[in-house]
Formats: C-alpha cells, sequence, structure tokens
C-alpha cells in the first residue's frame, strides 16, 4: 500500500490501518527504536507506542510522508525511554 492509502485508513478509523503501518513500517522503527535504546523489549514496546501515537495523531493531521512521520514519533519515544531509563538508574540506592 502507498502512505496516501494508509493514511486514508487512518482517516477512516480503519483497524487495518495499523496493521498495514506495522507490515510496511516496523523494521523502520524498530531499527530507529533500537539504535537509541540498545534493548530489544524496550524497542518493541516503544514501537508498538508508535502505532497508539499515530492512530490518536492522524485524524487532525494529514501527513505527506509517513516514515517521517513515525519515524519522529518513534524517536521521541524512544529517547523519552533512555531519559526515563537514565533517571530510574539514577537514584538506585546501594
Amino acid at each position: 500500500m502507498t502512505d496516501a492509502e494508509i493514511v486514508n485508513l487512518y482517516w477512516e478509523r480503519e483497524q487495518s490501518a495499523i496493521t498495514q503501518t506495522a507490515a510496511q513500517y516496523g523494521n523502520y522503527c524498530y531499527s530507529i527504536a533500537n539504535n537509541i535504546l540498545n534493548n530489544h523489549e524496550d524497542s518493541e514496546e516503544c514501537v508498538s507506542d508508535t502505532w497508539h501515537r499515530a492512530w490518536d495523531a492522524i485524524p487532525p493531521q494529514r501527513p505527506n510522508m509517513l516514515s517521517l512521520f513515525l519515524g519522529k514519533i518513534t524517536r521521541h519515544l524512544a529517547y523519552m525511554a533512555a531519559g526515563k531509563r537514565r533517571r530510574d538508574n539514577r537514584y538506585i540506592i546501594w
């Protein structure tokens, strides 16, 4: 499917939009998250959260380049998760 077709699925609130997005951009988003987090489980969770954020964001927004839109969401979520991990490790009491 093309990006425009996937975006139209989001606008129509079709559940298949998430499935199509994951099939087309799952590896791309995972590689972005994993390059930042270096952790498989955290990267998978970040990608899953990306689909949820895209579902919430696309009806008011209509991205022209879905890959850039999803990449930006994934990158933001991965940096937030990395920051949280650093904060959690900082306050460990021995």
